[in-house]
């Protein structure tokens, strides 16, 4: 999964400001930690050998094929096809659009492009109708489409605050998707109750029986003395409250890790419920019970 953080990491600073890639927490990690760099995994008989990367997409209607090839930082080649019509192919610095396309780009295919550049940049800033009609949803998908949860992230301080407290700030100011996650935590038999504010902290109720009177009570407790598994569903629920609204893709690594089997089911029955036609799951996991054939057909594992 981090080869496509990795793929989509090389996209998104090219197609966007620094700026931006700083509000994405997983690409703001690779970027900082230098794992973003796009290299062979292992060094011994690849470094010779290019990385061939290539993804096929749903955007806005549309069906997107695009990938490249990379050496030492230089691109090597390049493709893009929508709609099984190809865009454009690239080899070095040499552009051939596809046939529907040539009318708009002839006069620009002698433009030369620097090496450790991709193509689809210069397409995002030509004011042509046909191309930023075509160009629009690719931009769309690599800027909203792609939501990440690693574990690795939480460990890594490169926030003021904690990614718990961000978890709950951010849900706070977003009432629908906290109370999308809060009712699926009650389904599963967590009790939470609510998140509110005291003396400017966030604190999340959750419902106990007093073994001295034997009644229900909510206590209130800091958001740091809540379990992993806890944290990670409010912030797992929220975006998939947020996909199934827009659509996109969560990657999710370790999807088992901190919560019980029956939970990873439930998240997972989520996105492949009837109703689900914008959002798309893709997980890593150690648990095998999961991949089975009545939760999967062969060609989804």
């Amino acid at each position: 999964l981090l080869s496509l953080a990795g793929f989509h990491l090389y996209i998104y600073q090219q197609l966007f400001t620094i700026r931006s890639v700083f509000k994405n927490p997983v690409l703001s990690a690779l970027h900082c930690v230098d794992a973003g760099r796009i290299v062979p995994f292992w060094s011994s008989e690849t470094d010779e050998a290019p990385v061939d990367m290539e993804l096929s997409f749903i955007s806005q209607g549309h069906v997107y094929e695009y990938g490249f090839s990379l050496f030492h930082g230089a691109v090597l080649t390049e493709s893009l096809a929508l709609d099984n019509h190809i865009v454009f192919t690239r080899t070095g610095d040499q552009i051939r659009p596809g046939k529907v396309y040539e009318k708009f780009m002839p006069e620009r295919m002698n433009i030369r492009i620097r090496s450790n550049c991709l193509f689809c940049t210069l397409l995002s800033c030509m004011d042509i109708p046909a191309i930023l009609e075509m160009i629009r949803p690719f931009e769309y998908y690599f800027s909203h489409g792609i939501s990440y949860y690693f574990d690795f992230v939480e460990h890594l301080k490169l926030w003021e605050n904690s990614r718990e407290e961000k978890t709950v700030y951010r849900l706070l100011e977003k009432s629908e998707a906290l109370n999308y996650a809060l009712e699926h935590m009650r389904i599963l038999g967590i009790p939470v109750e609510n998140v509110i504010y005291e003396h400017g902290i966030p604190k999340i109720g959750y419902r106990i029986r007093s073994p001295r009177t034997g009644r229900f009570l909510v206590h209130y407790a800091c958001i740091s003395e809540f379990s992993n598994g806890t944290i990670k569903l409010l912030s797992v629920f929220e975006e998939i409250f947020l996909l199934m609204k827009r659509g996109g893709t969560l990657v999710i690594d370790n999807i088992s890790n901190d919560v019980h089997p029956a939970v990873t089911k439930y998240m997972v029955n989520l996105f492949q419920q009837e109703a689900n036609e914008n959002a798309q799951l893709i997980f890593t996991t150690y648990d095998t019970s999961i991949l089975n054939n009545r939760q999967f057909r062969r060609d989804e594992v």
